[in-house]
């Protein structure tokens, strides 16, 4: 590969890699392949899954305890794709006051905050049903116990009340989030394939 600015051949390293381009300023990448151009040292990150990449970032915002700064609420109303427009309509507020708190001109209310989280869990739970669902139908035929056992996925709505309920009311330093490159195709709502 060679380097973008200055044509010498880049050299494969693996590396953190600070993944701004996320949106945002506090993902780290942990250990990851990228080329490093031996005169510039620009670092260019190879990143083969990012759909992945971004369902991991989104789980550990959800999963935060602190109160989600705007960039984050940007984040996850992107990663679930829904417009800014539609958002505000959901939340009850102005297009304006959206706008204010994904800009971080004002905090995001706290209803909203643990709305949000509500709402991209329930539409990755919902994804990760609708792709298994022909599967678990054929499984129920043949093995009628397995119900029992798809009874206890909903131990998941149980800890999304109880990760709402340790969610902090007074802001602080966003965490870093460190995404292992190891671990990136081990969601709890994909399958790694």
């Amino acid at each position: 590969m060679l380097c973008s600015n200055c044509k010498v051949k880049m050299k494969e390293i693996k590396t953190d890699y600070r993944y701004n381009e996320s949106g945002l300023d506090n993902v780290i990448l942990k250990d990851i392949t990228a080329y490093e151009c031996p005169a510039c040292k620009t670092i260019s990150p190879v990143m083969k899954n990012i759909k992945m990449i971004h369902l991991s970032i989104a789980e550990a915002v959800a999963d935060k305890d602190s109160p989600l700064t705007g960039k984050e609420l940007a984040f996850l109303r992107k990663e679930m794709g829904i417009k800014a427009k539609g958002l505000a309509q959901i939340f009850g507020v102005h297009k304006v006051t959206l706008s204010r708190w994904e800009n971080e001109k004002e905090p995001v209310s706290p209803p909203c905050d643990r709305l949000i989280r509500v709402l991209y869990r329930n539409k990755m739970i919902e994804d990760h049903c609708s792709m298994f669902r022909p599967e678990i139908e054929k499984l129920k035929l043949t093995y009628p116990e397995i119900e029992n056992i798809l009874a206890a996925s909903c131990s998941l709505f149980t800890q999304d009340e109880m990760g709402l309920k340790n969610i902090k009311d007074r802001p602080g330093r966003p965490k870093t989030i460190s995404i292992n490159a190891a671990t990136i195709s081990q969601s709890r709502f994909l399958p790694s394939h």
